[in-house]
């Protein structure tokens, strides 16, 4: 059990504590920078899959609403990372889950990042 800043020695005891509780943010706000990266990458990707052949007007509700849906599931899933983060720190597994966070969105980052580059330069090539 961890002890309360008021049973602490010295300043260093309080310090050191307070950098153990701070590590799970700092990496949970490196994944957040990757997930907005790719929340400026997904919409375009979503377009070229999805609405190659569609009605103009899905096309339209497509760009209207995807911000929206895709901030929600940003948030929801940052939430669920900096949970899985701190519980992880508890069982004494923050490096592990940590590389799990970062690898996952880098994975995610690469593919899409490797997509929107190859739709661009196939479209350069065919037109």
């Amino acid at each position: 059990m961890e002890r309360l800043p008021s049973e602490v020695e010295s300043v260093a005891d309080v310090l050191r504590q307070t950098g153990r509780n701070f590590i799970p943010y700092l990496i949970w706000l490196v994944c957040c920078g990757l997930g907005i990266s790719l929340l400026f990458l997904l919409p375009e990707i979503l377009e070229l899959v999805i609405f190659r052949r569609v009605n103009p007007w899905h096309l339209r509700a497509y760009e209207r609403w995807t911000p929206y849906v895709l901030g929600v599931v940003w948030i929801c899933w940052h939430f669920l990372i900096l949970a899985y983060l701190t519980r992880s720190q508890r069982n004494g597994r923050l490096l592990i889950t940590s590389l799990i966070a970062l690898a996952v969105q880098l994975a995610l980052f690469a593919i899409s990042a490797t997509a929107v580059s190859d739709s661009e330069l196939r479209e350069l090539l065919l037109f």
